[in-house]
């Protein structure tokens, strides 16, 4: 892993000199370092309490880059969609965060800027405003808490997007994560009044950017769980609702694909099904034939909970299953 990792370092120095945005930025490695480990940073949250939830896509306690260098106003983003949100549908989201960092060879420097929270737009772009907070970085080189004067209320059923614009002076100051990151979601910007991806500017530039939203309340989310599947005649598995609320309008789907010649083609789904809090939806396959190694997919989701997915495979031996793992 590590030489997987020192390669993507030296593929990315190499891009980063030879491809910028039109306005100029580019990608440096983060002077900052690791400062912060995970628990150091959940204690340095100010008015997050342990039980509030986090949206983001970045990994890790700091970010290994930093991006900037340009000299205007540069507006990063994440678009957070049904599928993140689910288990928040009607909480409160009440603070923003991002992680100010500096680059290799520069002085480092204060910024100021506004976060702004869209509505639903499309898949590329934002929608209209819902609300802003104005901020001020100050000398500090570590994640910065914003908390909104007005927050928003989660509608899980479309999406919410959380930016953060930032008047660059030059430096390199913003946090992106390791690759890869997830497309459409986790690495907008705002380019000359243009949305766009990292990956528009250079397709290796596949990044999260290392910004966060805190939520609280109780909502009418709930959490979905799939058992293991099991067998040897047929598969079993089930779909649990390990939350407090129902699930409301949950649908599940089984495929079981392979054996030899890819004779084995089981499918089976449901929907529209009102799973009560601790209940459980039972999955089974039926009974079917075949010889050779096959794979088990089960997903559920529901409109008020994240989807879950679950991956195995196995061995069929006549009608017998076995081997899954």
């Amino acid at each position: 892993m590590k030489k997987i990792k020192y390669i993507w370092a030296i593929a990315l120095i190499i891009a980063g000199l030879l491809i910028t945005s039109a306005a100029g930025y580019s990608l440096e490695n983060n002077k900052s370092g690791d400062i912060l480990t995970i628990s150091e940073k959940i204690n340095s949250k100010r008015q997050s309490s342990l039980d509030d939830e986090e949206l983001s896509y970045y990994t890790g306690a700091s970010p290994e880059y930093v991006w900037g260098g340009g000299s205007s106003l540069m507006e990063l983003a994440v678009r957070f969609t049904p599928d993140e949100l689910g288990s928040v549908n009607e909480c409160s989201l009440f603070q923003v965060i991002f992680f100010h960092g500096v680059g290799n060879d520069e002085t480092p420097e204060p910024h100021q800027g506004t976060i702004v929270i869209y509505d639903e737009g499309s898949e590329t772009t934002p929608g209209s405003v819902l609300t802003t907070e104005e901020f001020d970085t100050g000398e500090v080189y570590d994640w910065i808490y914003i908390d909104l004067s007005n927050p928003v209320t989660i509608d899980a059923t479309k999406d919410i997007w959380v930016s953060v614009q930032i008047q660059d002076t030059g430096n390199h100051c913003f946090g992106v994560g390791s690759p890869p990151g997830v497309d459409q979601k986790s690495m907008f910007l705002k380019e000359e009044g243009v949305w766009k991806q990292l990956t528009d500017l250079n397709p290796e530039y596949s990044f999260d950017w290392f910004i966060g939203a805190f939520v609280t309340g109780e909502g009418t989310g709930t959490e979905l769980k799939i058992t293991d599947p099991v067998g040897p005649i047929g598969i079993t598995t089930g779909v649990k609702n390990i939350g407090d609320n129902t699930a409301e309008n949950m649908s599940y789907k089984m495929t079981i694909t392979g054996g030899i010649l890819n004779r084995v083609d089981v499918n089976i789904s449901d929907d529209d099904i009102q799973l009560a809090a601790s209940g459980e939806e039972e999955l089974f396959s039926g009974i079917f034939l075949g010889f050779g190694s096959i794979d088990i997919t089960v997903t559920a989701n529901a409109d008020n909970a994240e989807a879950v997915r679950c991956k195995k495979s196995g061995f069929l031996l006549g009608f017998l299953v076995l081997g899954i793992s």
